[in-house]
């Protein structure tokens, strides 16, 4: 599936903040065999949230949004939401009993706190039981999350919750991705492009190119319109990078010249010191 991310707060746009949450997502999303058309940055602003989703529901499969779910005054992408896709707020109980448990015996105002329990109309709770517990909007058949702004409660919602609802629907998606990165020493970007540049002239061929230290990484993604189209393709495509640039290729995806090192010793029986 390809999908857009949208992290929103004042405090990334500023600087104050470096944002990470959206380089996890992605990330994350690449591994599942997802591919990300675009990241956004914004502010707290409600005109910026509505026109930046309606954007992104036009040309992707799923959207992720981060950030703005708070009960400040600042948070604002639910009201955002419900401008933009005339989704009106709605009181959510579950969330509303959660919140009021939690704060027994606290010195704190029930009412600022209650703006957690109010979601745009028809948003599904990802976990309910969670400090802060995002939610999903599906509009026009495409899937929105919501998830907090804080790491590492967006991570814990995008693993555990975000990703498997994601693969369920991929299942029955238009577009089926297939992802690979190739990691090569001892050849130049320019070279291995030159060499790989016949494998592009398909539009559901899409290849990277990463200078990282002395290596070049190369990233192979496929779309496909099924499963079977996208897995020939893709394998087709991968042979033919593997017989253009030979020796050079000395790992995938997330090895490392010194994990391949070390395999390569261990199935010899050999050992290194340093």
């Amino acid at each position: 599936m390809i999908g857009e991310i949208i992290a929103i707060g004042d405090e990334l746009t500023s600087g104050r903040i470096a944002n990470t949450t959206s380089g996890f997502a992605a990330r994350q999303l690449f591994a599942a065999g997802h591919e990300i058309y675009a990241m956004h940055t914004i502010g707290d602003s409600p005109e910026l949230i509505g026109e930046a989703l309606k954007r992104a529901i036009e040309r992707v499969d799923f959207v992720i949004v981060t950030g703005g779910l708070g009960a400040t005054t600042d948070d604002m992408t639910n009201e955002a939401v419900a401008r933009a896709l005339n989704r009106p707020p709605t009181l959510n109980r579950e969330i509303l009993e959660k919140i009021r448990s939690q704060l027994q015996g606290m010195d704190t105002d029930p009412a600022t706190l209650e703006k957690l329990a109010w979601l745009p109309e028809g948003a599904e709770v990802l976990n309910a039981e969670a400090r802060m517990a995002g939610y999903l909007l599906v509009h026009h058949s495409t899937p929105i999350f919501f998830l907090p702004g804080v790491p590492s409660q967006m991570k814990e919602l995008l693993v555990e919750h975000v990703l498997p609802i994601l693969a369920g629907w991929s299942k029955n998606n238009r577009n089926h991705v297939r992802q690979r990165v190739y990691r090569t020493f001892g050849l130049s970007e320019n070279e291995i492009n030159r060499r790989l540049l016949p494998l592009e002239a398909t539009e559901k061929v899409k290849i990277g190119y990463y200078p990282v230290d002395c290596e070049v990484h190369v990233s192979l993604t496929v779309l496909g319109a099924s499963d079977r189209e996208s897995d020939e393709l893709f394998e087709r495509t991968g042979r033919a990078i593997e017989e253009a640039l030979g020796d050079a290729i000395y790992g995938l995806d997330h090895e490392t010249l010194a994990s391949v090192a070390g395999r390569l010793l261990a199935e010899r029986g050999m050992m290194m010191s340093v």
